[in-house]
């Protein structure tokens, strides 16, 4: 199922899209903060906050962040265009954008 606007949200970036825009930076190349043109986040960049946006093909992954990598950072998450979503497990789906594949997961 998927999460609903307002849930406190897991979001780890587990792979690359298969046919990305742009390429995954590697950690010592991504400045958390940053603009960081042509890079996608590394692989297992981590965020966690509340939801702001429904998860549907089309949109964007929203979050609320609260924490990074679990550093509290406020601060606001947003992937690029969600291509598809699988919901085929229930607690996580796994979300394709144009860049990345990301593994969202509801806080229990």
């Amino acid at each position: 199922m998927t999460p609903s606007v307002g849930s406190y949200v897991y979001v780890i970036k587990n792979d690359r899209a298969s046919r990305a825009k742009y390429r995954t930076a590697a950690q010592h190349e991504w400045v958390p903060g940053q603009e960081n043109e042509g890079l996608t986040p590394p692989i297992c960049y981590m965020a966690e906050g509340k939801l702001t946006g429904p998860i549907k093909p089309g949109r964007r992954l929203l979050v609320d962040r609260v924490k990074r990598n679990g550093v509290e950072v406020p601060g606001k998450f947003s992937s690029s265009i969600i291509m598809e979503v699988d919901t085929s497990a229930e607690n996580p789906i796994y979300v394709h954008t144009e860049n990345s594949v990301y593994q969202v997961t509801t806080k229990e």
